[in-house]
């Protein structure tokens, strides 16, 4: 079930969002903002250690390569 103004909504959005990236100052700020926003979604949480099984490698126990792994299965 689909609620059409949600839908008009969202198109709108979408329209404004194409708009804005054919502005070259903001495809830049993109090429630069998006690796580094990645880069800091992961890096903190890459610190955090886990308690692994004693038949995993060692640096195979923190949260960000346990969601990365997670992510590659589901979208692959």
């Amino acid at each position: 079930y689909y609620n059409m103004e949600n839908i008009s909504e969202l198109h709108i959005w979408l329209d404004e969002y194409s708009i804005s990236h054919e502005n070259s100052v903001n495809i830049l700020i993109c090429k630069i903002c998006v690796p580094a926003i990645a880069f800091t979604i992961l890096g903190f949480p890459w610190s955090i250690s886990m308690p692994l099984p004693k038949f995993t490698r060692e640096n195979l126990g923190n949260i960000s390569s346990r969601i990365i792994r997670i992510l590659v299965v589901r979208f692959t």
